[in-house]
Parts: structure tokens; C-alpha cells; sequence
């Protein structure tokens, strides 16, 4: 069946979750990156998406080329020069085995973690931003777990995620949505920059967060 070039261009820019790109956008002027550290860190979340998205390879997106990620990862640490980048590509790594069964109850740690070290490489480990981004990642990474419980529980028989675990076995739509402008908030009480700014990241969200195929 032939994809057409918008319907090809729209499941792609689904993939790259533009919401999640803008909240760490705002994360990062929060603590204060520099110009280098700024475009490492989003070349190595941008990295981690196309690795995921290659590995998972679901049929309703289309398949992201298994040498991307290591393109964009490479100019990513390249940029970056941190030492965390390690125990970041560990993490990341540990998060794309989700769908294993003894890995995906996990699965929101390895988010929390990833965050742990990029923001730790930048600010070092002493300031509370690299604590705060982990247990605030963990938590939006929980909250889309429970969006997709329904889904999990029927698609991989073998994924048990924590709310699967606890019981749970329907998808709440919006719970992701609203965890996303919650960090996003966040990020903008920290680093005190303008209304203006956090209304455009959120309307930016919103307007792009169902684009990602699910």
C-alpha cells in the first residue's frame, strides 16, 4: 500500500514526540545550559527516540533506519562530552527492553535515570535540578504506563508494567497529556522565564501530542 508524503511526514514527526522535546527544551533553559551541553543533550534524546522507535517497531509507525540513532547519537555526545553519557546510553538501553517482562516494571526508573545524568553532567550532582528532573521523569513515565494500560495488557503479554501489576486493565487517555504540562510547569517555576513562553510550549504540546501513533 502507498503512504502519502503528508500521511509519511506526519507518522514521522509523531515519532519524534515534539511535546516531549519541548519540556526538555524548557528543562534546559531552567538549569541554564550552555549553547554546547543544550544542543547535546537534545541530539542524544532525539538519538534515544529513533534507537526506541527501531527497536520496538510497530506496525502503525512507520520503520525509523536502524543507523539513525547512531548518527545523531554520536554528533549528540560529541556536543555533550560528559562522562554521563554512559550510564545515559545505559539507561536508555535498559528502557527500550520494556517490553520483556522483568524489565518493564523498571521502565520508569530508566526514564527517571536518563534525566539524573544529563542534568547531572550539566549542573553537577550536589544542585537538587538533576533529583528533581529523575523523580519528575519517573513519574510522567509512569503516568504514560497508565495511559497504555489497556493497550499493554493486550498487545504484549508478556510487559507487565506496574499500574498491569496493580490491577489495571483500561486506558486513561489524557493522564500523559497532563503529566507533560505538569513538568513543563515545573521547569518554568524553576527557571522563572516568561508566561509567554510556558503558554507556547504548552499550546505546542497539546497540539502535537496525538500526532505520535498509538
Amino acid at each position: 500500500m502507498t503512504i502519502r508524503p503528508h500521511a509519511m511526514f506526519a507518522n514521522y514527526l509523531g515519532q519524534l514526540r515534539l511535546y516531549s522535546l519541548i519540556d526538555l527544551v524548557l528543562l534546559l533553559v531552567a538549569i541554564r545550559a550552555g549553547a554546547v551541553d543544550f544542543i547535546g543533550v537534545l541530539l542524544l534524546h532525539v538519538a534515544f527516540l529513533a534507537y526506541l522507535e527501531s527497536r520496538h517497531a510497530h506496525g502503525y509507525r512507520l520503520t525509523v533506519p536502524r543507523w539513525l540513532w547512531l548518527v545523531i547519537g554520536v554528533a549528540g555526545a560529541a556536543c555533550y562530552q560528559h562522562g554521563e553519557v554512559i550510564p545515559f546510553v545505559l539507561c536508555s538501553y535498559l528502557y527500550t527492553r520494556k517490553t520483556h517482562r522483568r524489565f518493564a516494571l523498571f521502565s520508569p526508573v530508566a526514564r527517571g535515570l536518563q534525566h539524573l545524568f544529563l542534568v547531572g553532567g550539566i549542573t553537577g550532582y550536589a544542585h537538587a535540578m538533576p533529583w528533581i528532573a529523575c523523580a519528575a521523569l519517573a513519574l510522567r513515565n509512569l503516568a504514560g504506563d497508565i495511559r497504555d494500560a489497556g493497550k499493554d495488557s493486550q498487545e504484549a503479554k508478556e510487559m507487565i508494567t506496574l499500574p498491569i501489576l496493580c490491577g489495571l486493565r483500561r486506558d486513561i487517555r489524557h493522564i500523559h497529556l497532563v503529566a507533560v504540562c505538569a513538568t513543563s510547569v515545573l521547569w518554568w517555576s524553576v527557571g522563572q522565564f516568561s508566561i509567554a513562553a510556558l503558554a507556547a510550549a504548552l499550546v505546542i504540546e497539546g497540539g502535537t501530542y496525538y500526532l505520535t501513533p498509538r
